[in-house]
Order: C-alpha cells, then sequence, then structure tokens
C-alpha cells in the first residue's frame, strides 16, 4: 500500500455516488488492457485528509480489490466518493474523471466504448478516459440510489353499467403506478381497505414488490382472502407497473417475457348486459338490447361476423313476454334460498345455448357461466343436459373442492372454476382433488404475481388457466399481460358491449384483430389512466 499525493493520479471532480453498474463496467475496462502492459495496477480512493490510499496490484488482485470496494461501500445507493484512479499499467494511465451526481448515479450513462484511441495501448502513451453524459432515458430513476412511495390514491369513474376504480400509486421519482379494481360483487368498501394498507408502505421503496406483499398479506393473515386480498392485489399491480415502468419494459419481461403475442379472447356477458339493462343499452353502449330467443340468434350471428372464436353468457329467462336474469345465489328471486334447478331451469340454458349455436355456427365456443346459482345435484343435472351443445366449459362457483371434483366427474361436459378464490393455499385444495378443467384466476383480485404462482401450480396439475376479466380497459391489459407469460394459458375474458367513453379512459386501449387480444408493448402495462378524464366524470351511482 502506498499513499499518493493529492491529484497526481486523480482528476479533482464533484463528489458523486457510484451503483454496482459502475464497478461491472470498471472491471471491463480492467480487462480491456491487453496483457503485456499490466505490471502493476493502481486502484485508490480518495481519503478525507487529502491523500489517496492506493494499492498496487497485479490484474486478478485488482479486479477482487474493486469488487470488494464496491461491496464495502455500495450499501443503500451506491459508493459514496469524491475521486477514483482507474487503473495504471506502467507509464499507461486511465483516468475515470467523474460527472456530476446525477448523472454519475446512472450506469447507463457510463460508456467507455471507444475510449481508448487507437494503437495508444501498444503505444504505451498516458491516456485520459472521461465519462460522457449520454441521453437521459426514460427509466433513469430506477437506477438512482432511492426511490420512495409518496402517495397512494384511489379514483372512480362513471361507466354506465358499473363503476371503474382506480389505485394510483405516487413516487417521488415521477413514476406513476396504476391498478384497477371493482368495489362492486360483493367488495363494497374496498378502496378503504386499500388505503388503510397501503398507508403502511408510504416512505418505501416500490420496487421489492414481493417482500410488500409478503408483509401486507402477514399484517392481515387472520383475515386471509376477500378484501384485504383484493387490496393487496390491488396494491401489488400498482407496484409492479412502477417497477416495470422504472426498468423501462412490459410488465410481462418482468415474468420470464411472453408465450405469445396474441391472446385469443371471448366475448363475456355476452347478452347478459344487454337483456339486464335492456332499457338503457343503446344509451350507454350503442347496442340493441336482448329481449327474446331471436334476438339471441342475432347476437350470436355479431360474435361470428366480429370474428370473435368464443363467447360465454349468463341463464335469460325468457317467459310470457318477458325476460329477466337467473341468479339465485346472489339473492336474487326467483330460487333463492333454496339453488335448486329443476327441468325447467335445465331446458331454458339448452334453448339459449342452441340460439347461440345457430346464431353463432360451430365455428365459435360457448361457454355458459352458472356461478354460485345451484347445488351439487342441480349443477350435474345441467352439465349432463348441456352435454349435445359441447360447451367449452360450464363455469361453476363452488366453495367444496370434492363437491366440485363429483360434478366434473358426473358428465363430459367440462368445468371451470375458482375466480372467487384467493391465493396459492386456497387453490391447492382444488387441484389436488382434481376439481376442474380449467382453473379461473382473478389477476386483479390476486396480484399478477401470485397469479402467475398459481398457474404455476395448475401447471403441475396438468391444468390450464384463463384470466378471470371483467373490468375495464386496463384491467383487460393486465390480465393480458398474465395470460402473455404463463404457459399453460386457455383462453382470455374480455367484455365487449360497454360505454361508448370506454376508450377515452386509459391513453392505448387494448386492440383486439380477429378475435385476438394483441400483446401490450409499451413500459408497465402499456398504458396510463387518463387522469383527467376519469376526474373529470365521477360515478353517478
Amino acid at each position: 500500500m502506498a499513499l499518493l499525493d493529492r491529484g497526481e493520479d486523480f482528476v479533482d471532480c464533484e463528489p458523486a455516488i457510484a451503483s454496482a453498474d459502475f464497478f461491472t463496467k470498471f472491471i471491463e475496462l480492467i480487462q480491456r488492457i491487453p496483457v503485456s502492459l499490466h505490471p502493476r495496477i493502481v486502484v485508490g480512493r480518495k481519503t478525507g485528509n487529502g491523500a489517496a490510499v492506493a494499492q498496487d496490484h497485479d490484474r486478478p488482485a485488482a479486479l477482487d480489490f474493486v469488487k470488494k470496494l464496491g461491496e464495502m461501500h455500495l450499501g443503500d445507493g451506491g459508493l459514496h466518493f469524491d475521486q477514483i484512479a482507474a487503473i495504471k499499467w506502467s507509464n499507461v494511465l486511465g483516468k475515470i474523471a467523474t460527472t456530476t451526481r446525477d448523472h454519475f448515479c446512472h450506469p447507463e450513462l457510463v460508456d467507455l466504448t471507444g475510449q481508448f484511441p487507437p494503437g495508444a495501448l501498444s503505444q504505451g502513451r498516458q491516456i485520459p478516459i472521461t465519462i460522457e453524459p449520454a441521453p437521459q432515458r426514460a427509466h433513469d430513476a430506477c437506477r438512482r440510489r432511492s426511490m420512495k412511495i409518496t402517495k397512494l390514491e384511489t379514483l372512480h369513474c362513471d361507466a354506465g353499467l358499473r363503476v371503474n376504480s382506480f389505485l394510483k400509486v405516487s413516487t417521488d421519482e415521477g413514476i406513476t403506478g396504476w391498478s384497477e379494481f371493482m368495489e362492486g360483487y360483493g367488495a363494497q368498501g374496498l378502496a378503504t381497505v386499500i388505503d388503510k394498507l397501503g398507508a403502511r408502505l408510504v416512505g418505501q421503496d416500490p420496487r421489492p414488490v414481493e417482500r410488500h406483499s409478503n408483509f401486507l398479506y402477514a399484517a392481515t393473515r387472520q383475515a386471509a382472502g376477500g378484501l384485504n386480498a383484493q387490496a393487496i392485489g390491488a396494491i401489488e399491480n400498482a407496484l409492479v407497473d412502477i417497477k416495470a415502468k422504472a426498468l423501462g419494459v412490459p410488465v410481462y419481461e418482468l415474468l420470464g417475457g411472453p408465450f405469445r403475442d396474441r391472446m385469443p379472447v371471448y366475448w363475456s356477458h355476452c347478452g347478459t348486459y344487454r337483456a339486464r339493462y335492456a332499457e338503457r343499452i343503446k344509451e350507454w353502449a350503442g347496442v340493441e338490447p336482448v329481449r327474446t330467443l331471436g334476438d339471441v340468434v342475432a347476437l350470436g350471428r355479431e360474435v361470428r361476423e366480429k370474428g370473435f372464436k368464443g363467447l360465454k353468457t349468463n341463464l335469460i329467462r325468457f317467459e310470457k313476454g318477458r325476460h329477466w336474469l337467473h341468479g339465485p345465489g346472489t339473492g336474487t328471486q326467483p330460487g333463492f334460498p333454496e339453488l335448486n334447478a329443476d327441468a325447467d331451469i335445465a331446458a331454458a340454458a339448452y334453448d339459449q345455448l342452441a340460439a347461440f349455436r345457430e346464431g353463432a355456427g360451430k365455428g365459435v365456443g360457448l361457454h355458459l357461466d352458472t356461478n354460485f346459482n345451484y347445488k351439487i345435484d342441480g349443477y350435474v343435472r345441467l352439465a349432463r343436459a348441456l352435454e349435445p351443445l359441447d360447451l367449452v366449459w360450464l363455469e361453476i362457483d363452488l366453495y367444496d373442492p370434492p363437491g366440485l371434483a363429483r360434478i366434473r366427474n358426473s358428465a363430459r361436459t367440462p368445468i371451470a372454476s375458482l375466480e372467487s378464490i384467493y391465493g396459492r393455499r386456497q387453490f391447492r385444495p382444488y387441484f389436488e382433488a382434481q376439481s376442474v378443467d380449467y382453473a379461473i384466476i382473478d389477476v386483479a383480485w390476486n396480484g399478477i404475481l401470485e397469479s402467475v404462482k398459481i398457474a404455476n401450480m395448475a401447471d403441475s396439475f396438468e391444468v390450464n388457466c384463463a384470466p378471470h376479466n371483467f373490468n375495464g380497459h386496463l384491467g383487460s391489459l393486465i390480465s393480458a399481460h398474465f395470460c402473455a407469460a404463463i404457459p399453460n394459458f386457455k383462453v382470455m375474458e374480455i367484455d365487449i358491449d360497454d360505454v361508448t367513453w370506454k376508450d377515452d379512459i386509459v391513453t392505448v386501449p387494448p386492440v383486439i384483430d380477429n378475435g385476438d387480444l394483441l400483446l401490450p408493448t409499451g413500459p408497465g402495462w402499456g398504458a396510463e389512466v387518463n387522469e383527467e378524464f376519469v376526474r373529470a366524470h365521477p360515478p353517478k351511482r
């Protein structure tokens, strides 16, 4: 070890911070020097008393010293230093002159390529090496020594037949993360839960997403699932958006990259909204209502003509010139609380699906969603009655893995389920009981990281997955990243009948081409929420 006089082998500069990537490039620079020129290497760091502590090493020792220097001083955000001498081979001296703090904390701004003049090394000349700032990129903030969550805010937008709700997570680096959630269907008060749980993360770095999700799960372990799970899922999705934007990549790149760039979609709630909101659907969505089986045939034809390869509907009863949605599982009459499925129910379901088949043709896959509407015996009756129609699946919600397995084993109609299940721990007994042909995973409710883990578990049981997605455009984009990133993908759900202003709610709406949703390509989810539009259109109910 030797002391060097100040300035002998150093360049005075502003104090700066070097990240881990700086040391990687430092090492790459050393390795580029021909072996023939490596008698001595000087690597040093200026000390507080004005002198510089230098160490003389051969090449391997110098590399090791640089690595240790980085490990010792990186800590939280980087090595704090005033000056650093790069290398010294005999009379060949390279000097790194740091730039400003803001520039140097971005390793991508360090470009050592082409710093040596032609023949300089072989001639043994003294060479100054300077780090020049490169053009700043949009995701530079990810490379800073810290990033902090400054605020979580929930926003709500009128969407006619429903309310679109969003979580906005802001950071001190100006990167904003977005996710979509829904307070309907039993989740009233979800925004408050999100606010309460999210407040625990303010002031923390948003990028270690797994750590935050696990912490929030632990904090709510005694009341796991339900609103708590949905709140954690919304927070997780917004943090993942931040992380991906900070790195300048789509979310699916964080998940190992895409398996596919086109996801087949089926038209969900096909006829459901047109029947339930028959009096206002034309005002909201600009489409004709469904009031008869003839309307169902026409709608099936529309599905085929628009290029969709599948549709899903709910049971609509048509009797004596009137129609209604049959949904006793959510407390509506008739049928609640007994939840019986008699011969009339089975016949009505068959007639409705047959009408869709007549209009759509054999090339369009049919799905029927029955939610929580019946008991085990009723589902068995229904599954058997629908066998001649060759459905893609009969969708069922049931909180009993063996009971669901019994239904699946009692008919040839494939069974899809689990959209109302949360987390790997709740999904596992269904897979172990071989309860489903297809696992439906709600990415908004579980969070995309947890959803991918559930899909991986399903894959080990040879089960393919589909997302539960009846959200707005942002929710569809989130589900698309999930569909792209898992190998065991079946088909993607998406609502087509929606308000005419749906595209205005996000900056880049999903693109559907010939029945396929095209893979988003922008950073994060590939779109932002149009915050100005959302704030200008608050919910009307």
